[in-house]
């Protein structure tokens, strides 16, 4: 009968030696990370009440707020609607601020290559989600709007898988795990995961005016 508790698989996972790139780096960047996945999943669920509450358009100018700058607007002044709208830019401004932030640290402390230009390609991303909601609002588009919440999400699973890259694992560890997720995607239209993802990307589609299909359903394929 095999225990519970294999002291030698736990005295072999402690001797581990600390992956190569997290010898002068330390622990900031996946705190960091950590951090800005928190911030994110912040931002998607007041996005959320942003679009339950049909605040979308409360505020109707951008990067503005009724001519103030976004920053300096009057907090007595956020009511309603407007509340929700306007906390969801000043999180947003904080989520971009924050993977700025963490695409420098990886930039200049990370040894990883593919790991530092991932840290750029978020910085890309965040950067493009802020103008789809900049230009929802100005040109109030509705494709905008599904294209924005999309993005937003996506946006959210890079930074859990950079704040996963970042943990201090064990080699052996860590390549387990890599070969048990490549296995899980062998066959995965077999899988709950194809479901999944069609209702992630369609979700945001849930809800919106039947005059407006036609604009997404020629949306490239």
């Amino acid at each position: 009968m095999l225990s519970l508790f294999d002291m030698s698989d736990v005295n072999s996972q402690i001797s581990n030696t600390p992956l190569a790139p997290f010898a002068k780096g330390g622990l900031w960047p996946h705190r960091l990370a950590v951090v800005l996945g928190c911030a994110t999943f912040s931002l998607l669920f007041i996005g959320g009440l942003v679009t339950s509450k049909g605040a979308g358009l409360a505020v109707p100018d951008w990067p503005t707020t009724f001519g103030y700058n976004m920053f300096l607007y009057p907090w007595p002044e956020m009511v309603g609607n407007i509340l929700y709208e306007h906390s969801h830019r000043l999180v947003a401004s904080c989520v971009g601020l924050l993977t700025i932030a963490l695409a420098v640290a990886l930039w200049f402390g990370e040894r990883r290559t593919w790991l530092r230009w991932l840290g750029v390609t978020a910085v890309l991303v965040v950067t493009a989600q802020g103008i789809l909601g900049g230009l929802r609002v100005v040109l109030l588009q509705n494709t905008l709007a599904i294209l924005h919440a999309c993005l937003a999400q996506a946006f959210f699973a890079l930074t859990v898988g950079l704040a996963l890259s970042l943990r201090v694992n064990g080699r052996a560890k860590l390549l387990k795990r890599r070969s048990r997720i490549a296995g899980n995607f062998v066959g995965w239209e077999r899988s709950p995961l194809r479901s999944f993802i069609f209702r992630l990307f369609l979700a945001p589609c849930y809800g919106t005016p039947a005059k407006d299909w036609t604009a997404i359903c020629s949306l490239p394929r």
